[in-house]
């Protein structure tokens, strides 16, 4: 019983597969994203394309895109790149990319999370270039649109199987910023602070600076619970800053 229970999940599966990759109904509702480094069968089935350098540009333009057309977004297996942090003038910190507070679950899915610091899967990766522009004030990778109040003003984050690597931890940067917003669901994150340092058993990391953060969590909600699955956190000054209210974690 087992074993073709087994063959059914197997088939299940594979059919999956093939409605995602034939032009099935399954990914109707995203819009794939393909990294200069991603396989070129799978960049041949993508619907946007990076190029390696300020892919954060690409992502946002698809991340608005989405947000007209009701669709969500899909990150295919390799490395996007981001090169820069932008002043959004909504008083908030700098970002990389941000995500517009819609009244809707905007979501953010990848393909695959990564085995390892650069193991195959969806990696987010902060250039050293990047990280060295951003001063005192400290800047963002990922938040919501910032609002006087985090409860209420219609942000809905989800975000799965994605690995955000910054080259360093020698500046104040948070990788994943949900104060503003509202309802978040986070599943299979890993958030590293040392990309491109040869660290690891018996070779710790730098200490990092101060505010070098992995998540900050909302403020509070009252639109469902917030929900962090499998979501962790190394090298930074501090890895998760637990805060709000109706949070639920399993790790």
């Amino acid at each position: 019983a087992f074993f073709v229970l087994w063959l059914k999940q197997k088939e299940f599966y594979a059919t999956l597969v093939l409605k995602r990759y034939n032009g099935g109904t399954y990914m109707d509702g995203f819009v794939t994203i393909a990294a200069y480094d991603t396989t070129d069968e799978i960049k041949a089935k993508a619907d946007v394309l990076c190029s390696g350098k300020n892919d954060e540009q690409v992502i946002q333009k698809t991340v608005d895109e989405c947000v007209k057309q009701g669709k969500n977004i899909y990150l295919f297996n390799g490395t996007y790149v981001i090169d820069a942090f932008y002043e959004l003038n909504d008083n908030g910190p700098k970002c990389a990319i941000y995500f517009p507070n819609c009244k809707r679950e905007i979501s953010i899915i990848g393909q695959n999370l990564t085995y390892g610091k650069k193991g195959n899967g969806v990696i987010l990766y902060v250039t050293k270039e990047a990280l060295d522009t951003v001063g005192d004030e400290g800047a963002d990778v990922l938040r919501t649109t910032w609002t006087d109040l985090g409860l209420g003003n219609g942000s809905c984050l989800r975000m799965e199987n994605i690995q955000i690597l910054l080259s360093h931890n020698q500046k104040p940067v948070r990788c994943i910023d949900l104060r503003r917003c509202d309802r978040p669901e986070l599943k299979n994150i890993r958030l590293n602070a040392f990309g491109d340092i040869n660290a690891g058993f018996g070779n710790p990391p730098p200490i990092a600076v101060k505010n070098c953060i992995g998540l900050t969590m909302t403020d509070g909600s009252n639109n469902s619970y917030s929900n962090y699955t499998n979501v962790f956190a190394t090298g930074f000054y501090e890895g998760i800053q637990v805060g709000g209210e109706h949070v639920v974690m399993i790790n």
